[in-house]
């Protein structure tokens, strides 16, 4: 296979695969045209295997489950079977077969052209359940005699809830990197705060010991051009905990273990009309409500520590005229990559995995972006592994016009592979509108099935600045939609109809803008 470009063989990642037959690569090449990008971006092949490829589950899985999927591949020139029985197999020979367990040992014979591959699976008999466990999720507050300890916020835009479980309606504004707070009680992976907000464990750093007040000494008002962000800035002595409710025409924020609190003439501001304190510290926080101009959209809200002080900002809608994205920032998450292979199909390690697909699919998004002017700010761009919480901390400190996630789905062994398919879309807090909008443009110019964009507590969701889409193409545990996924033409129709959902959707908040101005 001939690749163009200086840089191609610097950055094309080889997926070794089973025998004689294209390998599959992923390759990104700097100088190309948007001409060159089906021939360039990906090559989705895989070789035809010449032993039998068993991916789910594993030899010697356990389960109380009756039934499991079996995911595989084989050689498609012949007929593959189970235990002496034919089974179906695509073109290429993906295959999955939902089977009945019973109790015990289960063995499982794939016979395809003279060769044999058995699996075997147990079934355990269900325990017997004789009430509802309820350890774990009531909280247990500490008496005034507990040992007094505060937690510190380690990560980005973590999780918060205000009772456990962590259901969208529990679902609080995600807490800034540095948030400190006296915590009140626990459960036995939640720390709950002084605020009786819940946060996870893991989230926080804990010390011993009880917090000073803190105080609110100034405030101002600030435009971030470069973020297209107006933000109110509070210069204060700690990084205290807080809340951040948004309405229509104002947003009220509290900020808590708080004496003391100030009010400021602010300059005049497009996006904010002025500042009301509601509760001046004397009750131990400070409540102030945020007003907003009458023709004043909000495209999110966030809030970060920096420097001694707490920003509290709001996101303008982009500012686009005529056909191109010009000054628009768009931020793209390729999900997985590198050691975190993300969901595997039908070849195992053998073919394609989720993270060479959704790095296609991210690259054609970008490059059609790129073409119509906007700035594309990419999580990667290359096989390489990055964690959750350095793509959080990426996109937070972009802070871009808009950031899509892209993902593939997957199913627990437990589920009947071949019924799961389609596309999905996920949002969390602010961008139902968005997720909305990429749904059904996508669904519509791929022609996939459509399922409502539903709203889901992920990381690459869990951010308010800005709207935030997580999608996922199709299911990698779906014999079909993987031989359909790992097609170079379908990763290219798939990265074009994200990139013009995008901007399609920019270009209906520019016209609200617009309309809106005064």
């Amino acid at each position: 296979m001939k690749i163009k470009g200086k840089r191609a063989a610097a950055i094309c990642t080889m997926v070794a695969l089973a025998i004689n037959m294209i390998p599959y690569t992923a390759c990104a090449d700097d100088n190309m045209s948007y001409t060159d990008i089906s021939e360039n971006f990906t090559t989705a092949g895989y070789y035809n295997p010449q032993n039998i490829i068993i991916s789910q589950p594993y030899n010697g899985y356990s389960t109380t489950s009756s039934k499991v999927s079996i995911l595989g591949a084989a050689d498609y020139n012949y007929p593959v079977y189970m235990n002496g029985t034919q089974i179906g197999m695509t073109e290429h020979g993906f295959f999955a077969v939902y089977t009945n367990l019973k109790i015990g040992n289960n063995t499982f014979t794939f016979s395809n052209n003279g060769k044999s591959k058995s699996i075997n699976i147990i079934r355990k008999a269900a325990a017997s359940n004789s009430g509802t466990s309820t350890a774990g999720k009531g909280v247990s507050y500490w008496p005034k005699s507990h040992k007094a300890k505060y937690a510190v916020v380690k990560g980005q835009n973590i999780s918060r809830m205000n009772t456990p479980g962590g259901d969208s309606k529990s679902l609080m504004i995600p807490l800034a990197t540095g948030t400190t707070a006296q915590i009140i009680g626990e459960t036995s992976s939640l720390y709950c705060l002084s605020d009786y907000s819940l946060v996870y464990k893991s989230n926080v750093t804990v010390s011993d010991g009880t917090l000073g007040k803190n105080a609110i000494t100034a405030m101002n008002l600030v435009d971030d051009n470069g973020h297209n962000c107006t933000e109110l800035q509070f210069s204060m002595n700690q990084k205290a905990l807080y809340n951040l409710e948004m309405g229509q025409q104002s947003a009220i924020l509290t900020v808590y273990n708080t004496n003391q609190s100030v009010k400021s003439e602010l300059p005049p501001n497009q996006m904010v009309k002025d500042v009301q304190v509601l509760e001046n510290g004397s009750k131990g926080y400070a409540k102030y409500q945020i007003n907003f101009q009458k023709n004043a959209p909000v495209n999110g809200y966030y809030v970060e520590f920096s420097d001694g002080k707490m920003l509290v900002g709001f996101k303008k809608l982009p500012a686009i005229t005529g056909d191109r994205l010009d000054g628009v920032r768009i931020h793209i998450d390729a999900g997985h990559g590198g050691t975190d292979t993300g969901a595997t199909g039908p070849m195992a390690a053998f073919g394609p995995q989720e993270k060479d697909i959704n790095l296609g699919i991210a690259l054609y998004a970008k490059k059609y972006l790129e073409n119509k002017g906007a700035t594309v700010i990419m999580t990667r761009t290359d096989d390489s592994t990055k964690e959750l919480s350095d793509r959080a901390a990426t996109v937070a400190a972009v802070k871009p016009d808009f950031s899509l996630s892209i993902h593939c789905n997957s199913m627990p062994v437990t589920a009947d592979y071949n019924n799961a398919k389609g596309f999905l879309t996920f949002y969390s807090f602010n961008s139902s509108g968005a997720a909305e909008f990429i749904n059904t443009y996508i669904t519509n110019k791929v022609g996939i099935q459509k399922s409502s964009a539903r709203y889901s507590n992920l990381a690459m969701t869990r951010m308010t600045g800005y709207p935030a889409v997580l999608f996922e193409t199709s299911f990698m545990s779906n014999p079909s939609d993987y031989e359909w996924m790992i097609k170079p033409e379908t990763q290219r129709q798939f990265g074009i109809a994200a990139g013009e959902a995008v901007e399609n959707f920019i270009k209906q908040q520019a016209k609200q803008n617009i309309n809106t101005s005064v």
